[in-house]
């Protein structure tokens, strides 16, 4: 008997206030396991989260080595900078 496994799914998470945006674990399964992630933006990679403590995440986006913008959670940072980005191009 042989039992065939399907690869490995990759979990996505949307930002509910940036529709556009997704956010993509790098070393977990999953957003909650995770250290390190990529913030996508309509399909382009635009930032890299990473857990900066046991409840802090940082967002830097692509170029950059400073975060940008601080948050309890990976939405929450993710939300805090596109908001403060697009806030600042209008």
């Amino acid at each position: 008997m042989s039992i065939q496994t399907s690869p490995t799914k990759t979990t996505w998470t949307r930002v509910f206030q940036h529709p556009q945006a997704r956010i993509k674990p790098l070393d977990a399964d999953t957003l909650h396991e995770a250290r390190t992630c990529l913030v996508y933006e309509n399909g382009q990679s635009v930032a890299q989260l990473k857990r900066c403590g046991q409840r802090c995440w940082g967002v830097y986006p692509t170029g950059m080595t400073i975060p940008a913008a601080f948050g309890a959670s990976s939405l929450e940072a993710v939300t805090t900078w596109m908001s403060s980005r697009d806030g600042a191009a209008a």
